[in-house]
């Protein structure tokens, strides 16, 4: 009945979002009704990381909000939140008495506990007070408990009945809830589901003319019968999930499983014939097509035709005995000490007690806890299902192993063996890697290996993913890629996957060519698996590093522009460099704001250089980058892993790029350079360190600025006036100065009432954080604040006073905006409007922009949302023609893809189409057109210019001029693709 949900795993796969959010960029989320509120206890702050002691709290607390906001907002199970975060201790209460609490386990884990048998919904607020000594602040979360449903499925026990409306309905017993088709595919494997059985849609039976066996099944859509199936993908990699109004699949009634099932002559990868049933893996909320001979494994929940029914119609006998047929345990041998989640009853009013005389089996909080025994030992877990009066038991028997029973890692297994292991270990994989060898018998994937092998005997073992004798060189890249035929030698983890044995990401050792196929002429190899050498870091050497995302924020760098330095805390020079490919731009050196990455490629033969400064010995280099099945870095034409220390001992490193994907264009996506070394750079002063001071002097040399002699007094500090002032200032110190906002580092929070930005005053940038004064890029400030460090950076604290004393005209706080010159040049335009027109020689026409302006103009405009819906578009249609008003007419020309319409919002214009997609602008006869803007999706991956001209109008109210415009979708370097328009905005006028 209680599901313990542990859903910590899955909320630490936010942690990229919500450090954002802990930055301070925390939005109000209003649809879970989330508040943020505190109080903080007054005092002299003490020096720490933060730029401001307050915000450590106030980051916990929105790191929190961010974990949480939308995790179990409705649900009828109970569910595991933190006991602190980042340190703080978390107390959690609800505003009910009854119907929820919050319970803590002997192992310290909160549960919030909820009552599964409620009438109807209870909505409750749960509140997490988070503590650092006496001060506090709180997050609150509103959430609901569901009601019981009162309305449950119960499966068919025999054939359908054709013009019988069913539900397809399947059990996910590992997550205690039930799941229903809901009439779509959410993807070539999987049909989409919910867990509203209101929402699910009717499913019928039609029975082959003259047949009383087999039968189709169908559901209607837009009053169209849809057809069930299953058919071989065009690849045929896949069995494939589909529905249509063609019949393709005939369905039978199998008594075994109390389902139907269906049939293929071959199935994927050309494995013969095989009999389907539709169910659910694991833990996926889709239903999906499977092989016969999977029903009743492992982590399978077998899909049944179900007819609804008032809950209170079904006897507690029914309940107690349909519960029991489904709880099954994801697994039932178990190596050395775990602990699994125990299963729940399939009826929310079954409660299931288990019991195990076993010393070495125990239960905790909805777990089976398993202690490692001496030796092999077989047990009996009872479960006791009751649901009022009525009880039964079921019993399961488990087989633990001690952890010793493992073959010692490192050793060679047979292929026997090595599924032995792997089915012994359900789910988990061996800590230590081990040595199978046999004939590769078929090729799963040539991307990645996968494969199997087998021995003289035909036994065959499973190889997901096989790479060279290092690791580092996937199976796609490797000279001797292993073929059919093959004999090899790999060496890898053993686990299983849907009780499965194989082995995960096997390193080829030894490889020998087979006489029929395979790889002729590849002769024979044997290596010993190659770990990284280590590196030697000599004592008293230094780091410097240097991320990315914060180098580009503190120089200003523009997304998608080029940059060919970078410079690591003055003592190390960082070049790209690579040769441009084609008509393209050089590429390499750009930096993209989407994952903060500088970039180079392999399709411009790029290197990366560091060098060292007069004095400074390289000792070791570590590159980290991301994404890396898009290209790596190498060196001497080995890839270099990422987050990977690279041993150089030389003042300079050049580094390359790899690819590791056939199928991609290879590129390494830098974000973080470190460099450890020795030495000093001769007349200057050592790498910065925490200073020790005593009696005013350190060991490095350094003075103590505020020591004070024995009888002296504290000298008064020198005022800080510019920003060279505060960066070589110390914490702590006052500053008041001068400068330009260059950029924004943190937007403008509406519920703090502060954003963060960078000013400059031409030679000099300091960042100012989260200041209470809304600026914007060009904006000229004075700042009077206090120095603070962060991340050994210098900065000015939160809280700073910021005055704007010369607004600058285009404060859009974008940007792009700001940087685009048809917004700050032409007639001073603001977000591309006019402010006025200079006509100095009164001959009525604007003296920069060339307007008419003695003709009275029109504006025509239409989003393409409107469009949509009044022309009826979609995804299929192209090339359309329309008209604005009376006198505008927009024509999209192009290939196959120009004009399609997406998400009911915008149109697309492909570069890639041949002819490449275009779009016309006609007024007209006794008009001309005066300027047009057309409105792009953010993120667009080309941009428009005028008839050729390369320049980017995208959001750009731009003169134009005569009676027609075309506008082309333009390559941008190698990604160029497509250009997403939203609206469309013309202004004309009569022929003077």
């Amino acid at each position: 009945m209680k599901k313990l949900l542990t859903s910590l795993l899955a909320l630490l796969t936010c942690f990229t979002c919500a450090t954002a959010v802990a930055c301070g960029e925390s939005g109000n989320n209003s649809g879970n009704n989330s508040s943020n509120t505190g109080s903080s206890n007054t005092g002299e702050s003490s020096n720490t990381a933060s730029p401001d002691e307050e915000d450590e709290l106030k980051d916990a607390v929105d790191y929190l909000e961010a974990l949480y906001k939308d995790e179990n907002v409705e649900t009828r199970a109970d569910y595991e939140v933190l006991p602190a975060i980042m340190g703080y201790p978390i107390t959690w209460t609800v505003d009910v008495a009854t119907g929820v609490t919050i319970t803590t386990t002997d192992s310290g884990k909160v549960i919030v506990d909820v009552d599964e048998l409620l009438d109807e919904n209870l909505t409750y607020v749960l509140t997490a007070t988070v503590a650092d000594g006496d001060r506090t602040l709180t997050v609150s979360f509103t959430r609901v408990v569901l009601a019981a449903p009162s309305l449950i499925p119960v499966a068919i026990t025999e054939a359908p009945v054709e013009g019988v409306a069913y539900k397809y309905h399947v059990y996910q017993s590992t997550l205690a809830q039930d799941l229903y088709f809901a009439g779509d595919t959410a993807a070539t494997y999987y049909y989409k589901t919910t867990t509203n059985v209101e929402e699910a849609v009717d499913i019928f039976a039609e029975y082959v003319d003259g047949s009383t066996t087999d039968f189709y099944l169908y559901f209607v859509k837009d009053d169209v019968n849809q057809y069930l199936g299953v058919k071989v993908s065009d690849d045929g990699a896949h069995d494939n999930i589909i529905y249509g109004p063609t019949k393709v699949s005939t369905f039978v009634w199998n008594e075994d499983l109390g389902t139907v099932t269906t049939h293929l002559d071959a199935t994927k990868n050309n494995g013969g014939p095989n009999d389907f049933y539709f169910g659910n893996y694991g833990t996926k909320d889709t239903i999906s097509c499977s092989y016969l001979s999977y029903a009743g494994g492992e982590g399978n929940n077998v899909g049944h035709l179900v007819t609804i029914v008032d809950k209170n119609s079904i006897t507690p006998e029914v309940k107690v005995e349909e519960s029991k047929e489904g709880l099954n345990l994801s697994k039932t041998d178990f190596v050395g000490a775990t602990e699994v989640d125990l299963p729940v009853a399939r009826h929310a009013d079954v409660v299931v007690a288990w019991a195990c005389e076993s010393d070495l089996v125990s239960i905790a909080a909805g777990k089976l806890v398993i202690t490692a025994p001496e030796a092999e030992t077989t047990v009996v877990l009872t479960a006791t299902l009751t649901c009022g009066e009525v009880s039964d038991t079921k019993e399961f028997t488990l087989t633990l192993k001690p952890a010793s029973n493992l073959p010692a890692a490192g050793s060679t297994l047979t292929i026997p063996e090595a599924n032995e292991l792997g089915v012994a270990l359900g789910g988990e994989y061996t800590e230590g890697k081990y040595y199978v060898s046999g004939v590769v018998s078929s090729i799963k994937n040539t991307q990645y290996g996968n494969l199997y092998i087998k021995d003289a005997d035909g036994n065959e073992f499973y190889v997901y993913g096989v790479y060279s004798a290092d690791g580092q060189t996937r199976y796609d890249a490797m000279t001797n890629a292993p073929q059919v035929g093959d004999t090899i030698t790999v060496y890898g983890v053993i686990g299983s996957y849907s009780g499965s044995p194989q082995m995960k990401n096997g390193w080829m050792t030894a490889y020998t060519a087979g006489e029929n196929g395979g790889n002729q002429g590849g002769g024979e190899g044997s290596e010993t698996p190659v770990d990284p050498p280590a590196v030697e870091i000599p004592e008293g050497a230094l780091t410097a590093s240097v991320s990315m995302a914060d180098y580009a924020a503190a120089n200003s760098w523009a997304n998608g522009t080029r940059y060919g330095e970078v410079v690591i805390s003055e003592g190390f020079t960082v070049t790209a460099t690579g040769t441009p490919v084609g008509d393209y731009d050089l590429n390499t050196g750009k930096y993209y704001t989407s994952g903060t990455t500088w970039r180079i490629y392999q399709t411009e033969n790029a290197t990366l250089t560091i060098t060292a400064n007069e004095g400074l010995t390289i000792v070791a280099v570590k590159v980290s980058y991301a994404v890396k099945n898009t290209g790596c870095l190498t060196l001497n034409g080995e890839n270099i892993d990422t987050d990977t220390l690279v041993a150089v001992n030389a003042t300079t490193i050049s580094f390359g790029v790899g690819n590791t994907s056939t199928a991609t264009n290879g590129q390494a996506q830098i974000t973080a350079i470190e460099v450890i070394y020795t030495g000093s750079a001769s007349g200057e002063t050592p790498a910065p360190h925490e200073h020790a001071f005593v009696e005013g002097k350190c060991e490095c040399g350094a003075e103590d600025p505020n020591y004070v002699p024995e009888g002296g007094e504290t000298p008064a500090p020198e005022a800080i006036t510019t920003i060279a002032g505060a960066l070589a200032g110390n914490e702590g110190d006052k500053a008041t100065f001068s400068g330009t906002v260059s950029s924004i580092y943190q937007a403008w929070n509406s519920q703090y009432s502060n954003m963060s930005f960078y000013v400059t005053d031409g030679t000099d940038t300091i960042l100012v954080f989260r200041a209470g004064t809304l600026v914007g890029i060009g904006d000229e400030v004075s700042v009077d604040g206090t120095v603070t460090i962060y991340n050994s950076s210098k900065q000015i604290a939160a809280g700073a006073t910021v005055t704007i004393t010369t607004a600058h005209v285009c404060s859009t706080f974008t940007e792009a905006d700001c940087l685009n010159a048809a917004k700050c040049t032409v007639c001073d335009k603001v977000n591309g409007e006019a402010l006025g027109h200079t006509d100095a020689d009164s001959n009525g026409v604007c003296d920069v922009c060339e307007t008419n302006l003695s003709a009275s103009t029109t504006t025509a405009s239409k989003t393409i949302a409107e469009l949509i819906t009044s022309e009826g578009w979609t995804s299929t249609t192209t090339k359309q023609q329309f008209n604005l008003d009376e006198n505008v007419t927009v024509k999209v020309n192009g290939g196959n893809n120009s004009g399609k319409a997406y998400e009911g919002t915008h149109i697309r214009i492909y570069a890639t189409d041949s002819p490449a997609g275009t779009l016309t602008i006609t007024v007209a006869e006794g008009y001309e057109l005066v300027s047009v803007k057309v409105t792009t999706q953010t993120g667009t991956y080309a941009f428009l210019c005028v008839d050729g001209t390369n320049v980017d109008i995208s959001n750009v109210q731009t003169s134009v001029s005569g009676s027609s415009v075309v506008l082309n979708s333009v390559k941008n370097g190698s990604d160029g693709k497509q250009v997403r328009v939203l609206a469309i905005e013309v202004e004309y006028a009569p022929i003077a």
